[in-house]
């Protein structure tokens, strides 16, 4: 029916519960978005390559004035009235403590006819098929546990649309102590996504992958020979041919305290970590008298297991740009979005 001259126009009702969880952008997507926030803030010209390896603090004998961080580097020294620190993890991957392999004859040539790779994360797979696709190879996966599938490398209700339920628990848990197990739990370990979970299941069909779970790796000695591993195993597995190559997948270890950037901090304000991760403020800051800010993996215990990931970069940046501008003085950021340079000097 008709009124006016104009038809009757449907009401669409938009229900947020039905928007699905999570979209995983494409790589070129991605790039795009980065290039355009470096244009935007025309952050190549700010951006240094180099290594710290030291920072320091003094505040400033009069009490109303900044105080200085030292910046020991491989480029030289820089000073600074703030200082943002987002390394990750900060430290190199670590082998477990139970590894049985040494460090003599493990690294071999490029063309490595053998692999094994124990404990697989979300990297082995993408390395696994990279391999199974360039050489004719006997590839070997060992975990100590299941393979797990997963869209996202936490649980998906951490960064999905009722996220802010599971933040609240966390947030209001009674110690940082609670919180390390909540971030935990919700991390769970290594995981696969569907993708490359169907990648893996077709080069196991194939005979190119063999994947055993739930399975150690109890001894391992070093022919040197014909310069390969021979692997022993718990439950034991019969017929294992000996490796040129063994790849491990156990990520980081957390501990603050061995940083060998932020010692003198350490040394002269010290500051209390729980499971390797500092317990900052709620600006994410070293304390109110040390405008040392952390963002990352090692800011979890005041974002939630989403840190590391991109959402906790989001999080981590916001609460830290509005202190940053507190301390500076300079109010409220541009809504705009415009790079304002009074912040940088």
């Amino acid at each position: 029916m008709k009124k006016n001259g104009r038809g009757k126009q449907e009401t669409t009702f938009l229900d947020e519960r039905d928007r699905p969880d999570y979209f995983r952008p494409s790589t070129a997507l991605f790039k795009s978005f980065c290039e355009d926030i470096a244009t935007r803030y025309d952050l190549s010209n700010i951006v240094e390559k180099s290594e710290v390896n030291s920072i320091d603090y003094k505040p400033n004998e009069c009490p109303d004035c900044p105080g200085v961080f030292t910046l020991q580097t491989s480029t030289g020294t820089r000073r600074a009235r703030i200082v943002v620190f987002a390394a990750g993890a900060a430290l190199n991957p670590a082998l477990p403590s139970d590894c049985p392999f040494s460090q003599s004859g493990s690294i071999t040539h490029a063309l490595i006819p053998n692999y094994l790779s124990s404990n697989v994360k979300l990297l082995p797979p993408h390395m696994l098929h990279k391999i199974s696709r360039k050489q004719q190879t006997n590839l070997l996966v060992i975990m100590r546990g299941p393979l797990k599938v997963k869209d996202f490398d936490m649980e998906l209700g951490w960064v999905a649309k009722f996220k802010n339920h599971f933040l609240a628990r966390y947030w209001t848990a009674d110690s940082d102590e609670e919180r390390l197990e909540m971030y935990k739990e919700a991390r769970n370990g290594g995981s696969v996504n569907s993708e490359y979970h169907h990648i893996l299941k077709t080069h196991i069909s194939k005979g190119r992958v063999s994947l055993h779970e739930f399975t150690n790796i109890t001894s391992a000695s070093w022919d040197p020979v014909p310069k390969s591993w021979k692997v022993e195993t718990s439950p034991q597995l019969l017929g294992l041919p000996s490796f040129d190559h063994v790849i491990y997948a156990t990520g980081f270890d957390i501990n603050f305290e061995r940083i060998e950037a932020v010692q003198p901090l350490i040394k002269r304000y010290g500051i209390e970590t729980v499971g390797g991760f500092p317990c900052l403020t709620h600006d994410l800051s070293w304390s109110d008298e040390v405008p040392f800010f952390v963002t990352g993996r090692l800011a979890s215990l005041r974002m939630g297991p989403a840190s590391p990931n991109l959402e906790g970069a989001r999080m981590g940046a916001e609460r830290i740009a509005w202190k940053v501008g507190e301390l500076l003085g300079r109010g409220e950021p541009d809504s705009k979005g415009e790079r304002r340079d009074k912040w940088l000097q």
